[in-house]
């Protein structure tokens, strides 16, 4: 088997000290927090404005709508109507958005019957382990 060549990255890590890999590794764990942090930060402030109710009333073009949800709705609940009028009118990403944001989405359900099948399949496996004389 051939050796595997190394990466740019590794080449320059050899070249380090201990103590400068150590402080690199301690500099990327502090910036990866930080990230982790804004990201928890945006992901609070997304759920928020979504909750957030909204007049009807004061945006154009929302007469359709509000004879469906009536005169308030969150911003959340704005978005889906508009994706989910969006995709009856033929546009498919809207349409999937709607499905999968409803729980809907194939793939999981795929996955779900993919898990129940190996279950039983692995339960199969240990009955006629069992049944041999194995694990007694």
């Amino acid at each position: 088997m051939m050796a595997k060549k190394k990466s740019n990255i590794e080449k320059y890590n050899e070249s380090l000290t201990h103590e400068e890999r150590k402080a690199n590794a301690s500099n990327a764990g502090i910036a990866s927090g930080i990230a982790r942090q804004e990201m928890a930060t945006l992901r609070e402030l997304t759920k928020n404005i979504l909750q957030t109710k909204i007049d009807l009333s004061t945006i154009e073009g929302m007469e359709e709508l509000k004879a469906v949800v009536g005169s308030k709705a969150t911003a959340g609940e704005l978005m889906l109507w508009a994706q989910i009028l969006e995709g009856i009118k033929g546009n498919t990403s809207a349409a999937i958005f709607a499905r999968d944001t409803a729980g809907e989405k194939p793939s999981d359900k795929v996955q779900l019957q993919t898990d129940i099948e190996m279950n039983d399949k692995l339960r199969e496996v240990e009955a006629y382990i069992k049944g041999c004389g194995g694990n007694e």
